[in-house]
C-alpha cells in the first residue's frame, strides 16, 4: 500500500518506507521510521505527532 497520510501507517503497517522525491529516506517499523524529525524533513513543514490513545497516532501541522 502507498499512502501520504502517515497516520495510516501507525494503524496498519509492520514495516514502512519514508521517502522524499524518490528516494528512500528510512525504513523500519512505524514508531522508528515516523518520527517527528523524519516527517519533517519528508514534508518539509514543521508538525506534532500526536498520542490519542489506543495506538492510535496522529499527525499534524505544528503551529507555533
Amino acid at each position: 500500500m502507498t499512502t501520504h497520510f502517515p497516520d495510516f501507517a501507525f494503524l496498519c503497517a509492520s514495516k514502512v518506507a519514508l521517502m522524499k522525491q524518490g528516494r528512500i529516506l528510512a525504513m523500519d517499523r512505524p514508531k522508528d521510521t515516523l518520527t517527528q524529525a523524519s516527517l519533517e524533513e519528508a514534508y518539509g513543514t514543521p508538525l506534532r505527532i500526536v498520542d490519542a490513545g489506543l495506538g492510535i497516532h496522529v499527525v499534524v501541522p505544528r503551529l507555533n
